[in-house]
Order: structure tokens, then C-alpha cells, then sequence
């Protein structure tokens, strides 16, 4: 099926994928660095037979490549009401940990220091860190569902 887009759904579609490419890589970092190499799924896969892991190589390139894909494509915040994407901040947030954990200090450091110089973050009281959504401490804020019956806050 082709789906046809008019001009002005186009960047929005665009800004989803962004998204998802984020939560992706975001993922991946997590498996990667928690259990090493891990079979890469992007969709094009022949699983009759399984999936073999990936290299380091392919884990590192695929991480890296997402990341980089979608930096510049997101944007610096969202309204309140979209509270809880993933920002281009975010993207690099998770970009300086990635490096970190693979012992690339520079690139680290790099990341890092554009967040602290150029991003509008500050500390915040420890309890509102924990309190209060929306703080100028969080960079990436992954929401839970406020009902105690259905979620965690």
C-alpha cells in the first residue's frame, strides 16, 4: 500500500520516524552495553531460520548511524503537551552515554559539554526532581501513567 502525504503532514511524519529511530537506538544502547552483541531487527529480516547476533562492529555502526540520522532532525523541545518526547537533546544525552560506555571519552566529553553550555537545563531541588514534571533538570522524561492501578508515578 502507498500512503500519500500532503506538504504539511510531511514534517510531522518525518519528526515521528525521528522518534522511533530515537526509542530504537535508545533500546539498542541499552541491550548493547547490557548484554552485548544482540540480534539487529529493522524489519527486512529473513526469520524463518532466526536471527544470528550482531558483531561488535554492526551493534556500534547501527547505535552510532540512528543517532547521528536524527540529532539534527528533532527538535529542542516540544510544547507541554508533548512533554516526554525525545528531544534533539535527548538524542544527545544518550549519544555522550553511549560514548562513555564504550570508552570514547572525547566524543563523551563533546556531547556533554554542548548539553551543559548550550542547553537550558539546571539543577533542581532533589525532590522536585522526583515531584514535579516538567523540571528544568530533566532532559529526557520517560512518562508512566499516573493511575496507581495502572501505572507508576
Amino acid at each position: 500500500m502507498i500512503i500519500k502525504y500532503s506538504e504539511s503532514t510531511i514534517p510531522s511524519v518525518i519528526q515521528n520516524v525521528a522518534q522511533a529511530r530515537f526509542w530504537r537506538a535508545y533500546a539498542y544502547d541499552k541491550l548493547y552495553h547490557l548484554y552485548g552483541t544482540v540480534p539487529i531487527v529493522t524489519g527486512k529480516e529473513d526469520i524463518k531460520n532466526g536471527i544470528a547476533k550482531a558483531s561488535q562492529q554492526e551493534m556500534e555502526n547501527f547505535i552510532e548511524t540512528e543517532l547521528a540520522a536524527i540529532e539534527n532532525v528533532l527538535p529542542d523541545s516540544y510544547s507541554s503537551s508533548d512533554y516526554g518526547r525525545p528531544t534533539s537533546w535527548a538524542v544527545k544525552a544518550t549519544s555522550a552515554r553511549y560514548y562513555l560506555n564504550k570508552k570514547d571519552c572525547q566524543k563523551a566529553s563533546d556531547y556533554a559539554y554542548e548539553i551543559i553550555s548550550k542547553g537550558n537545563f539546571k539543577l533542581v531541588d532533589y525532590p522536585d526532581a522526583f515531584s514535579k514534571n516538567q523540571n528544568d533538570e530533566a532532559i529526557l522524561a520517560i512518562n508512566h501513567i499516573e493511575k496507581s492501578e495502572q501505572g507508576n508515578k
